[in-house]
């Protein structure tokens, strides 16, 4: 009878071994803060489909970007590599070629590789397109094609899976969806929701155009936000949490009908935004909580259902969790990434970090670019998190700690000696140490963004507030 119980546990075995490796996909919701999703317990009911979706799969509570802007964070993902091995920096626009990407790791693993991207930092410019065999830049595609009514990102990845896919083989999708970005501009069935009226969600909508004026705005000083207007941007900023819920809600539809119970989906940010937390406004000169502690969930084969997990993680483990999926090579990999489906290590310091920022000040008017104004801010950060302990420390010599379970809003530093020594040396090694302006953003040779670019793309960059 044994014998016969192995014989049978061996052809399962066998089976299973032939079966087709799981759909994966990667959602990445630009400029989302985890504490305005009420998947997350914000009292807005700002993310009802990621709320059934958690309940579905695996929310994580403590999750890290590893920068506070696209490019570094999304280089990251599709690397597993800290921002120091990747180059992608605020001086620095590409990763190299010489690196092995998730796309092309999946891609050697038989794996049909698309990627939809609604924001210029993620393109084939910076070197993020290697892999994919199919990839959609979206502020290109919408400048070339009739207006619908229906929302672009659906109708490429309709397209795609139409003309493109094939359905014998596994595919991995990335789609980065980029509607909390500011400028806030909410449909009025989502945005009204926030407001007591629909008049005042059109007043505020009307109020606040386009993302680096405002930005700008509030640095220069002179005409600071009105207590109304913060409301208001706040409210615009839930109604486009609200938008880029439905929209993840109808990817997943089109996305997991292909091979229903059978793809992994992982949701999360590349970083968060501020909205007057330290002063602070956008997603720039800052590693606070509100930039880098972000959303991240999971479903699908290898995740419990209806699991809280509160261990933490970071960007980093991104990578090496999809390609352990896939049974894919993790080699070269930052060794502190991990697949987040098993065990995860509550002794962890992870990484932060924010590059001299030659980029944003190119947002800024020439005047305020080198005047006193942003001088606070002319600055590189380093951080790490090793929960609840965070370090945040600047080029200029400012060196903070705090205790995010007692001062979660990061307003009262930590007296050093409280910290345990090992943990202290721990998160500084995990942080570095932040640079100055380096030679490479001197402005005789720097590099300007939109310089090779089209201007399809270049005028995307100015409406997102990137460049002016």
């Amino acid at each position: 009878m044994r014998l016969v119980w192995l014989l049978l546990f061996g052809a399962l075995l066998s089976c299973r071994g032939g079966e087709k490796p799981p759909n994966i996909v990667l959602i990445v919701l630009d400029t989302t803060r985890s504490d305005r999703l009420s998947v997350y317990g914000h009292e807005r009911k700002t993310s009802p489909f990621l709320e059934r979706f958690g309940s579905s799969g695996v929310r994580f509570d403590q999750a890290w970007s590893v920068s506070s802007w696209t490019l570094p964070s999304h280089a990251t993902m599709f690397t597993g590599l800290h921002p120091d091995e990747h180059g992608a920096t605020q001086e620095n626009f590409t990763i190299s070629e010489d690196l092995d990407t998730l796309a092309e790791r999946l891609k050697a693993k038989g794996y049909q590789t698309a990627g939809f991207s609604n924001n210029p930092w993620v393109s084939h410019r910076v070197g993020l397109t290697q892999g994919f065999d199919h990839f959609s830049e979206m502020w290109v595609v919408k400048k070339t094609r009739e207006k619908t009514g229906r929302h672009a990102t659906l109708d490429e990845i309709d397209s795609w899976k139409e003309t493109v896919l094939d359905d014998d083989e596994p595919f991995f999708v990335f789609v980065n969806l980029i509607e909390p970005h500011l400028p806030y501009s909410p449909p009025v069935d989502t945005g009204k929701r926030f407001f007591d009226s629909k008049a005042d969600y059109q007043a505020a909508g009307e109020h606040f155009q386009g993302a680096g004026k405002i930005t700008v705005r509030h640095y220069q000083g002179t005409n600071p936000l009105t207590g109304e207007e913060w409301s208001d941007l706040s409210a615009l900023y839930e109604g486009e949490l609200h938008r880029v819920d439905q929209v993840t809600r109808k990817v997943l539809a089109r996305l997991e009908e292909i091979r229903e119970g059978e793809t992994v989906v992982i949701i999360t940010a590349d970083h968060g935004e501020h909205h007057n937390e330290h002063d602070h406004l956008g997603h720039v000169f800052s590693l606070y909580e509100p930039l880098v502690h972000v959303p991240m969930l999971a479903r699908g084969p290898g995740f419990t259902a209806g699991t809280v997990r509160d261990e933490p993680v970071s960007l980093l483990d991104i990578a090496p969790t999809i390609l352990h999926i896939a049974g894919a090579d993790t080699a070269g990999m930052h060794s502190i990434g991990t697949d987040i489906r098993g065990e995860i290590s509550t002794k962890r310091a992870l990484p932060l970090t924010y590059g001299w920022p030659q980029q944003v000040l190119r947002g800024f008017p020439e005047d305020l670019q080198s005047g006193p104004t942003l001088a606070a801010h002319r600055r590189s950060l380093r951080g790490a998190v090793y929960y609840p302990y965070k370090l945040i420390r600047g080029s200029d010599g400012e060196e903070v700690y705090y205790d995010l379970r007692k001062d979660p809003d990061e307003n009262v530093p930590l007296d050093t000696a409280t910290i345990p020594e090992a943990i202290r040396a721990a998160m500084d090694s995990a942080a570095g140490i932040p640079a100055g302006r380096s030679d490479a953003a001197a402005p005789d040779s720097e590099t300007l963004p939109e310089d090779e670019m089209d201007s399809t793309t270049a005028e995307e960059l100015r409406l997102l507030g990137y460049i002016e």
